[in-house]
């Protein structure tokens, strides 16, 4: 566990206030929870990878993380998912594809229905530099 105080509260004996504290996941070398300032904790978890695949904030939010396909650069991606804004029952995704580089040329994220999802696209230079990035498109290739 790591303790972290805010520079004006160093003074003997020390404000228990304002600190933040760090439980590690000593396999990974990441941190496996975070307790902030005003006492609510952020919890991670991590794959036999050490890739973060989910991440618990207070308020009953959280981010799931999944790598899919990885080895196979025309299909890997890695998909974001988000509780709702609403009731929490549906989540709100997106998706990184990713080309043999790890790079990603196309984000895909959840539209205003299954046949409105939003695109971008990236293409680079031989020399591995982004050459253009497309303006955000729905997939069926409407304007709106």
């Amino acid at each position: 566990m790591a303790e972290t105080r805010l520079p004006k509260y160093f003074a003997n004996p020390a404000d228990p206030r304002f600190r933040t504290l760090t439980v590690w996941n000593t396999t990974c070398g990441q941190p496996a929870t975070v307790t902030g300032l005003n006492g609510e904790v952020i919890s991670n978890t991590y794959d036999a990878l050490c890739r973060q695949t989910r991440e618990d904030r207070p308020g009953g939010d959280y981010t799931t993380t999944a790598y899919l396909n990885i080895g196979t650069p025309s299909s890997q991606y890695v998909e974001t998912k988000r509780r709702g804004p609403t009731d929490g029952a549906s989540d709100i995704w997106s998706r990184d594809y990713l080309d043999g580089f790890g790079r990603s040329w196309q984000t895909m994220a959840q539209g205003t229905d299954a046949t409105h999802n939003i695109l971008t696209g990236t293409e680079y230079t031989a020399r591995g530099e982004i050459r253009r990035v497309s303006a955000p498109y729905f997939n069926s290739g409407d304007t709106q």
